[in-house]
Formats: C-alpha cells, structure tokens, sequence
C-alpha cells in the first residue's frame, strides 16, 4: 500500500473526506518528523517506536577500484514493531 492508498483507507474507515485523510496522513508524518529531529522518540503503544540511531563508521571495499573508502557515521531513522503488531502481522 503506497500514501495514496493509505489515504483513501483512512478516508473509507473513518468517514473523512480525502482532504481531511491527506490532512491527517501528512500531520501525522510532520509530527514524528520534527520529533525526531529534536532527538525526541516516537512510542505508540502496541503499534511501535521511531527513533534515531547511530550507525558507526567503517571502512568498505570497492571493487572497481580495487580501494577501501572511508564510510562515515552518521545518524538515522528506525522503526521498531511493538508487540500486538508483531503478534497482528505473523
């Protein structure tokens, strides 16, 4: 399912126009955004969690040059599944 079809299911579930679903859907997505840019987590309880996580630096090989290249940290967004999810979707 891609945005538009999570839209029009919210629209369908919830009886709200597709403006007010894409309203929602886009709210939704602002809020954990700007949370986690303030290194804020997102819980939903039995849904999941958003947070941010530090990938640490390393070193990779590349073929075509024959080279390691240095590959840097750098922080980046996950979702873990809570428990109902997992027990739900399995």
């Amino acid at each position: 399912m891609n945005k538009k079809g999570l839209i029009e299911e919210l629209s369908r579930k919830t009886n709200l126009t597709l403006s007010e679903s894409r309203s929602a859907i886009e709210g939704f997505q602002n809020i954990v955004i700007e949370a986690l840019k303030r290194g804020d987590n997102v819980n939903i309880t039995n849904f999941g969690c958003f947070k941010m996580v530090e990938r640490k630096g390393r070193l990779i090989y590349n073929p075509m040059t024959g080279n390691f290249d240095k590959y840097n940290a750098r922080r980046t967004p996950v979702f873990r599944s809570g428990v109902k999810l997992k027990k739900e979707v399995v």
